[in-house]
């Protein structure tokens, strides 16, 4: 029986890789460019890259805070918190689906802030 292997690129040289789902979250060299690389987890959404299009975020801001979701496998958004809310409340969003909050660091649940959404 061969084991699942599925494919991203390497985010120093872009090259295309294939790898063993047993990799995932170890440190593997990159093959073309020998960077190491920690395997993502295939079934979680790519860490947020921001477009160039995309405003940079001002330190000292009193604009909205934004937040991306990751609905049906993309991106989307940004939303503000008030948008949030009224997906929440119309069950567009659950405490399950993914945001990523412009400026943070990684991808969390809804659960974590569903306080702020009821």
């Amino acid at each position: 029986m061969e084991t699942d292997t599925f494919k991203f690129e390497c985010p120093k040289c872009s090259q295309k890789l294939s790898v063993r789902e047993v990799y995932v979250g170890k440190t593997l060299k990159c093959p073309t460019c020998k960077a190491k690389i920690v395997i993502p987890d295939p079934n979680l959404p790519p860490p947020y890259v921001p477009s160039p299009d995309e405003p940079a975020k001002k330190k000292k801001s009193r604009k909205a805070e934004l937040y991306t979701l990751w609905i049906d496998h993309e991106n989307a958004g940004p939303y503000t918190l008030g948008q949030l809310r009224s997906m929440w409340a119309g069950g567009k969003i659950t405490a399950k689906t993914r945001y990523w909050k412009h400026g943070g660091k990684e991808w969390k649940r809804l659960l974590e802030i569903a306080g702020e959404l009821e």
